[in-house]
């Protein structure tokens, strides 16, 4: 074999060596990215054993709209464009003087009803890994990590949670109400 046929061998393999690379990274960014499993609405429901009523609840996958919020460690509690089901939910107070809420001192009489609220996130029947990024602080209390209201009895009020998940198999969520009381929450 000649020196030129030589070079005009090695040319050959590199240019086939590119060319299949360029086909393989090309395939891979046009591949077919899966298609998240819809998530089941719910509606029509009191919440646990409460005189709370859920009027409409719908989830989508999305991205949490708000900044970086920072733990006193300096580690992110929840991250500007990280992945998370977002749930909106519509919830009525049926509570009222015959039926007061729950915490509820005997010579208070108010129908005004605070709500904290959070979701588990579920795949089938399994329950998957998730963390309430409403409302993120690093303070714990009712009313962060998690989303909440007041409202009077009779009212409506529409709530937003961010739940954050890497699963993309989302098929349900389950409400867990963390407060529900006539005195704002502790």
């Amino acid at each position: 074999m000649t020196k030129r046929t030589t070079v005009l061998v090695v040319v050959v393999f590199l240019t086939a060596s590119i060319l299949s690379t360029i086909v393989a990274v090309n395939y891979l960014i046009n591949q077919p990215k899966p298609t998240p499993k819809p998530i089941q609405s719910q509606s029509s429901f009191y919440l646990d054993d409460s005189r709370i009523f859920v009027v409409y609840a719908n989830g989508s996958y999305g991205k949490y709209p708000f900044p970086t919020v920072m733990d006193f460690d300096d580690s992110p509690i929840a991250e500007k464009g990280q992945a998370c089901i977002i749930i909106n939910v519509t919830l009525r107070n049926d509570y009222s003087d015959e039926y007061p809420p729950p915490n509820s001192p005997a010579s208070y009489n108010s129908s005004t009803v605070f709500v904290s609220l959070t979701a588990e996130l579920f795949d089938g029947e399994t329950k998957v890994e998730a963390r309430d990024i409403t409302n993120a602080s690093p303070i714990l209390s009712a009313g962060t990590n998690a989303a909440f209201a007041s409202f009077q009895y009779g009212e409506s009020t529409s709530l937003t949670l961010y739940i954050a998940t890497n699963s993309n198999a989302i098929t349900s969520f389950q409400f867990v109400s963390r407060y529900i009381g006539e005195l704002a929450p502790p």
